[in-house]
């Protein structure tokens, strides 16, 4: 009725889907939110606590397709930061991202977790460009398919991806993760005062949010500000539950600045962590990434080449960051991209 009243005009599609009543369970429902709420802390406990509140509402209603959708997503980025390992987390998020779309063929969110599948896992670039295409599509004002297209183009079209995240952060300007995804696309653009400033404001919204950390910790070791990347990486460190990516560019930087024994001691827990399944995957390319810090550019490429085998996640970032500068020369390098499917050049 309220519709007829405006005179929208409306697809027979979406017509249908505002006629159609579907009651779902009010704890079911509250679990999904909860779950989108620790998903978006970017940090190991709150992928942990995301994939738990989703798993719950699926058990209270497993034919409410938004859980699926959810769940999905948190695998792809459990398996992308190294919480899980990627054969073993994407698997899941594909599987998942099928039962929501086989209970609602429309659902954008499960979409944009099967295009990341597409683009972190299988590198299958038209897939997840369709995928997240289709995703916007249907739901044009989602800004989460926004902050997922920009994820793509960072790897496919990097000059385009800076407009794709800003429409997301003017969809949801307080949202962490995209104001994440646009402080990361200014650095990967080398538009530095504004990563910084974008960080700033995060960090003023919550102090804790270890991501805007981590990316002033990968500036400042840029610019060689090793003493200021250190205080803020060490606070990623701590605020992220010792995620990987945070320990690996701690190393990084601490090679970077001469510290090869502070280095050396973090590349060893790093190592240690990956003898002990159960105590989190560590991604080839963030050891890798240590050894270039610590100029040992064999070493580096060693580790890429696991990381072709393992499917790591974080190979599709090479043209972006961390993008291994001393190592691009190399022919080992290039074929590497090759495989992986990326332009031997670093811009579109």
């Amino acid at each position: 009725a309220i519709v007829g009243a405006l005179r929208i005009q409306l697809s027979s599609k979406a017509d249908e889907r505002l006629k159609t009543n579907s009651v779902v369970d009010s704890e079911a429902y509250d679990l999904y939110l909860k779950g989108r709420y620790h998903w978006a802390r970017l940090s190991t406990g709150g992928f942990l606590q995301s994939i738990e509140a989703f798993q719950k509402a699926i058990a209270i209603e497993p034919d409410f397709a938004p859980p699926h959708a959810g769940l999905a997503n948190a695998f792809s980025l459990a398996g992308y930061f190294g919480v899980m390992s990627p054969q073993d987390a994407f698997p899941r998020s594909i599987s998942e991202a099928d039962i929501a779309l086989a209970l609602d063929p429309d659902s954008s969110e499960a979409l944009v977790a099967r295009g990341m599948a597409c683009l972190m896992f299988e590198w299958d670039w038209d897939c997840a460009r369709d995928k997240l295409l289709l995703a916007l599509e249907l739901s044009p004002n989602f800004s989460m398919a926004h902050w997922a297209y920009a994820e793509y183009l960072m790897v496919a079209a990097p000059s385009a991806a800076l407009s794709s995240a800003l429409r997301a952060l003017a969809l949801d300007p307080l949202s962490l993760p995209i104001m994440n995804l646009v402080a990361f696309t200014y650095l990967d653009q080398a538009m530095f005062a504004k990563a910084i400033r974008m960080d700033e404001e995060m960090i003023a919204i919550d102090p804790t949010f270890a991501a805007a950390h981590w990316n002033l910790g990968v500036i400042h070791t840029l610019q060689g500000r090793y003493d200021q990347a250190s205080d803020a990486l060490t606070k990623a460190v701590e605020y992220s539950g010792g995620i990987p990516s945070a320990l690996a560019m701690q190393a990084y930087a601490r090679g970077k600045s001469g510290d090869e024994a502070g280095a050396l001691e973090i590349l060893a827990e790093l190592k240690s962590r990956r003898e002990s399944p159960n105590r989190g995957y560590i991604a080839p390319v963030l050891i890798a990434h240590v050894y270039e810090g610590l100029g040992k550019t064999e070493d580096a490429i060693d580790w890429l080449e696991k990381a072709l085998v393992e499917r790591d996640g974080w190979l599709i970032l090479l043209n972006a960051y961390p993008r291994f500068e001393s190592l691009r020369g190399d022919t080992r390098f290039q074929e590497i991209l090759d495989r992986v499917g990326l332009p031997s050049t670093d811009r579109d």
